[in-house]
């Protein structure tokens, strides 16, 4: 009698100690921030506007809507999403100030210079999430109300997002 409840705890006392004590983290943490002319923005990553998708031209669209600020989006094309540094220029990456009805109020695009990179430096293949780095100057190419040209500076940009 000693044996058959010995052996029932044993199996039980094995099947407590065998389970994870460590809870695992399934949703990958992800973020977008840079210094836009000194100051700090934030991508608002839980917002239905913040996009990412693969175009019919083999690019991947990062949108990300600038956290408390109505109406403001950064976009960056990607041509590749793998490990490496690429140089962008012009419609590739463009910041737009839109008003609430959702016309462009302002609109700044990448400016011909070298300095212009977005870098990846980790590509997770199992969660599908690139992280990396952008640094990059935009100059204004439409104005609604034709003011002068003006430019906006990203600097310290790093990311880390899922891929479709």
């Amino acid at each position: 009698m000693k044996k058959s409840t010995i052996l029932p705890l044993f199996c039980l006392a094995l099947l407590f100690f065998s389970c994870t004590k460590k809870a695992v983290d399934v949703i990958a943490k992800t973020y977008f921030e840079a210094d836009a002319d000194g100051v700090k923005i934030q991508g608002d990553i839980s917002s239905k506007k913040f996009k990412i998708f693969t175009n019919d031209v083999d690019s991947t669209a990062i949108i990300a809507t600038i956290a408390g600020e109505t109406g403001m989006s950064l976009e960056m094309h990607l041509k590749e999403t793998g490990k490496g540094t690429y140089f962008v220029w012009g419609n590739q990456v463009q910041l737009t100030k839109r008003s609430t009805s959702g016309d462009i109020i302002k609109q700044y695009v990448a400016m011909p210079t070298n300095r212009n990179k977005i870098t990846i430096t980790d590509v997770d293949a199992s969660s599908n999430i690139i992280t990396g780095k952008f640094n990059f100057s935009l100059q204004k190419n439409y104005s609604a109300n034709g003011s002068i040209a003006d430019s906006v500076v990203f600097t310290n940009g790093k990311f880390a997002v899922k891929l479709p």
